[in-house]
Order: structure tokens, then sequence, then C-alpha cells
């Protein structure tokens, strides 16, 4: 029995910025809604409406499941209403935060998450890493992009909020308050990597700010997952100069990539985003950091696929995502060792 707490929490924006939020129960899990998430994109925007789904009887898709209980298919790319689960729970336990979908094209990200939560539900051998650390995960934190890609424009990148000029949508990994605009981002409305109008223009960033601000003595690390790479990344994204810690970052880092390789995943670059990828200021990673007080903050772009790298064949689904679990599973292991209940009890 896994007795920890999996988090999952959306916010939804549609034309008109809806926001939605289901339950999940797991076996031996206690779930409440996450309102501190959703608190700011609800306090803006009407309710589209409620899903409810448990994930031990939903049946997403036919295809070969991956785990005997859940029949998630990661055997294709499943839509939002798919995937979209919001709970919480009261404790006290350490957290690892861990979002993916902020960068709407990338559909990995999404699978990867989703992968994430069904073995912590349902695998018994990983049921230690939630026994003394509660996992909180965004599967979709940009869900209206998510969508738009499937019905409209796959390869769309930004959120859908109106913009001042003829272009839609902000570039949200370019939308927090540290450094903002510095670099690696525009002011153009019609770019891709625009920044916004303001900080936390968008109602995702906010909530995702608003949430960590909220737990910020119980997130040990973040994690947020995109493509393409294979990249392990940790702050900074606005310079190449790295934080003092990197040495602790760099070598957590590394020991993840040697967990995931060891089980069959390529290897991975690890080292600052700046440095190792390109400069970016307004980060979700630098501000968890720099910000959130978040110490360990990691970006993990995961490897490319198809004609233009962020769209891998839905067959390539389970060879990436299952080796990826295992760098997942390190970082835990770490949090679970230094910062766990057992730990914290002692």
């Amino acid at each position: 029995m896994i007795g920890s707490t999996i988090n999952t929490a959306i916010c939804r924006q549609q034309r008109h910025r809806h926001t939605q939020q289901t339950a999940m129960h797991g076996s031996g899990l206690h779930l409440l809604p996450l309102a501190a998430l959703l608190a700011s994109a609800a306090a803006a925007f009407s309710y589209r409406g409620v899903l409810q789904k448990e994930l031990n009887h939903q049946q997403v898709k036919t295809g070969t499941a991956v785990g005997g209980q859940s029949g998630i298919s990661f055997t294709e790319y499943h839509r939002y209403d798919e995937v979209s689960s919001g709970n919480g729970a009261n404790s006290s336990a350490p957290v690892i935060l861990v979002d993916a979908g902020i960068h709407a094209r990338e559909w990995i990200a999404p699978a990867a998450a989703l992968y994430v939560i069904q073995q912590l539900v349902e695998n018994a051998t990983q049921s230690a890493l939630a026994d003394s650390i509660d996992w909180h995960v965004i599967p979709v934190l940009n869900p209206d992009g998510y969508e738009y890609t499937f019905t409209t424009e796959r390869l769309w990148r930004k959120t859908r909020s109106p913009t001042s000029g003829e272009c839609v949508g902000v570039d949200a990994n370019r939308n927090f308050d540290f450094h903002w605009m510095e670099v690696g981002a525009s002011d153009d409305p019609c770019s891709t990597t625009y920044a916004g109008a303001e900080v936390f223009s968008e109602p995702e960033t906010r909530a995702l700010r608003d949430y960590i601000l909220a737990n910020a003595d119980r997130i040990k690390l973040y994690l947020t997952f995109h493509s393409y790479g294979p990249l392990i990344l940790y702050p900074w994204g606005y310079t190449t100069e790295p934080p003092e810690d990197w040495e602790t970052l760099d070598a957590l880092g590394r020991l993840a990539n040697a967990a995931q390789v060891a089980a069959g995943a390529p290897n991975y670059t690890v080292g600052t985003f700046a440095g190792a990828m390109y400069a970016a200021a307004g980060t979700s990673a630098d501000w968890a950091k720099a910000v959130g007080g978040v110490a360990l903050s990691y970006t993990l772009e995961l490897p490319e696929g198809g004609d233009a790298g962020f769209d891998p064949p839905a067959s390539d689904i389970v060879g990436i995502v299952t080796p990826f679990f295992e760098a997942v599973r390190a970082f835990g292991q770490y949090v679970a060792d230094n910062f766990g209940r057992s730990r914290l009890s002692a």
C-alpha cells in the first residue's frame, strides 16, 4: 500500500479560460482538491465543469496497457480530457513537484508524467518512494495549448491567451518573474518565445507560483518535463554563471542520468540551462530556485523524435518513458534519503 499522496492538478484555459478539476483515487491514497493551485485561474475565469475519474477504474483507450490496474495505454498519446486529474492531500511530508506540458507541442512530456503517476500508484516496487515523501504531479500545465496541438496546429508552443496584437499566446516558460525578458525571450506577441505583456500574465504561471509559495517549506525538488534533448538541466537559464550549489545539482543530475542509462536510456547531457542548451530568462526552474526557495530545481528535456523533434511516434512512448522513470526514481530516492519522513522523525 502506498502510504502517501500523489497530487495532480491542472489549470485549464479554454478560449474563455475555463478551469477543470478531477479526483483520482489510488489504493492507499488520500486525495483532496488542490484548491491553492487552481485559485488564481478559478478567480479570473468560470469553471467549465468537473471530470470525475478514478485511476484504478479508468480505461483510457484500448491497446496494450502498462501495469495491471488502471488500463492506461502508453501506445498512443492522449487528449487533455483523458489525462487531467486534480488532487491534493493534507500532509506535512516533503514534496517532489513535477509538471509537464508547459510547452504545448511537447507531447512526450505529459506522457512521461502520466507514466510516473502510473508507476507510483500501481507498481509495488516503487511504493517505498511514496512512503516517506509526497509527489505532486501536474501532467499538463498548458492544457489549452496542448488541446490546440491535437485539433489545429501540431507544433503550437504557447498558451492560447489573447494578446494586444493579432497573435495569440504567451510562452509560459518565459513568463516567470526572475530576470524576466532579459535574454532568450521576445516582446513580440507573434514570437514563439513571447514572454507576455508582464510577468505572470498567464493564469497557469500565476497558479504554479502561488502553489509553490504556499508550499515552499515542503517542496524539496522541482522537476519540469520538456522536450527535446536529451538533457538534464539545472539553473541558471538567464546566465552561464552557475549557482553556488551547482556541484550538488550537477552530481544529482549525473546520478539520475546514470540510473536511466543503465535502464536503456540515451545518455543525457547534464549541465546548466544556459550552458548546456541556450540562454533563456523567466523560466519556471530558475524562478522556483531563486524565488520559490526550491534548492533542487531541474528541467528535464526528453529525447527528440519524429520529423520536427517534438513529435516522436506513439510507438516510441514506452521506450522513452520506461527508462526515463529510473531517473525520476533516482531523484525521488535522493529526496527520500535526505528529507523523507523517517529522517525527519529520527
